[in-house]
């Protein structure tokens, strides 16, 4: 999905009637800007590090409801694209880029995807 002007306005509207409410704009912090700045390398391996230290701190760092398909929060969306990067493996992305895959465009639209329901559920991925 990608971002839009909507989407935007949206998530600016919802941070102003927090701010407005004397509350915090971001329920909760996910730190995975510092991992994807840690190199400028785009190879198979730090694509597969990366997406898997990413899963792993979006675990971590948000409430296991998130994930739980039992729960009234669970988030569809998150799990599922939690659940893809956490089998990026070397192995598994060598194979899918002697099919042809792009894997950066790949991994750049699972993130995209999080990012833009952080954005709804006003998640800083900072």
């Amino acid at each position: 999905m990608a971002r839009t002007i909507e989407g935007i306005v949206d998530s600016h509207r919802r941070a102003s009637e927090l701010r407005a409410a004397g509350k915090p704009i971001w329920t909760y912090t996910v730190d995975v800007k510092t991992i994807i700045a840690e190199s400028d390398d785009t190879g198979i391996e730090r694509i597969s590090d990366a997406a898997i230290r990413i899963a792993a701190a979006l675990r971590a760092k948000l409430p296991t409801a998130f994930f739980d398909i039992t729960s009234d929060e669970y988030e569809m969306i998150l799990d599922e694209a939690v659940e893809d990067m956490e089998s990026y493996d070397v192995e598994g992305l060598r194979n899918l880029s002697a099919e042809g895959i792009d894997l950066l465009e790949m991994f750049n639209g699972r993130m995209e995807e999080i990012y833009d329901w952080a954005d709804r559920a006003r998640v800083w991925l900072g």
